[in-house]
């Protein structure tokens, strides 16, 4: 059997400014650290990669795009 073909565009959905993303949910500073939502923590260890448009987290060791921090922040599986 054929899988079904998603309804989303994923790959539109990446290109997405991960920095805008992701400062709805925490504030990020000019050099594109913040204090990750996704555990509890003191100091910021969640890092913007503006060149590749990806995430990561060094404290809880996720990262990648806007769909890998919806997915992590909301406990998403594409499965």
């Amino acid at each position: 059997l054929k899988e079904p073909e998603s309804k989303y565009d994923f790959d539109k959905i990446k290109q997405y400014p991960i920095r805008e993303f992701i400062s709805r949910f925490t504030r990020l500073n000019r050099n594109g650290l913040a204090i990750c939502p996704l555990h509890r923590e003191k100091t910021g260890s969640l890092y913007i990669y503006d060149k590749t448009n990806s995430w990561f987290c060094f404290g809880c060791q996720k990262g990648g795009s806007v769909i890998d921090f919806m997915m992590a922040l909301n406990n998403y599986s594409l499965k």
